[in-house]
């Protein structure tokens, strides 16, 4: 006689071994589904903090670029949104459609505060520059 009870914990992983990259696609599917295809429209984001000297002089840049600041980019008034990384530059590109953006950072290394959301609009065949400064408490 053939047994086909479920062994304890075999249906499970059997779903999870399907679950989960399902899930993972539709993550992807949700981050990518705001990007666009067109590498000469999107927004490229610097995230920056500051001050870095506790006296600032007038005409000297008292900021420094963040690597690896985590920054979210979602479309103003729909659904999906792209993360991204910011470079040894402290630079992170987004192709993106035609559209109003809200600009989020959301991980600051570094740096004490977060900067406030910025929103911007991305036009067909140009690249909008957006910079950031996290706030590193010093003063």
């Amino acid at each position: 006689m053939f047994d086909d009870s479920p062994v304890p914990g075999a249906t499970l992983a059997a779903h999870a071994r399907f679950v989960g990259p399902i899930l993972a696609l539709a993550a992807l599917g949700c981050a990518a589904s705001i990007l666009g295809s067109d590498p000469s429209t999107g927004l490229d984001v610097a995230v920056r903090r500051g001050p870095i000297a506790p006296v600032e002089q007038p005409g000297l840049d008292n900021t420094a670029a963040v690597p690896g600041a985590r920054v979210r980019v979602r479309p103003v008034g729909e659904s999906g949104r792209a993360d991204g990384s910011t470079d040894d530059a402290g630079v992170v590109a987004f192709s993106l459609a035609a559209g109003i953006y809200a600009v989020t950072v959301i991980e600051c290394p570094g740096a004490l505060g977060l900067p406030e959301t910025d929103t911007s609009r991305v036009s067909t065949g140009e690249r909008t520059s957006v910079t950031l400064v996290c706030d590193t408490g010093i003063r």
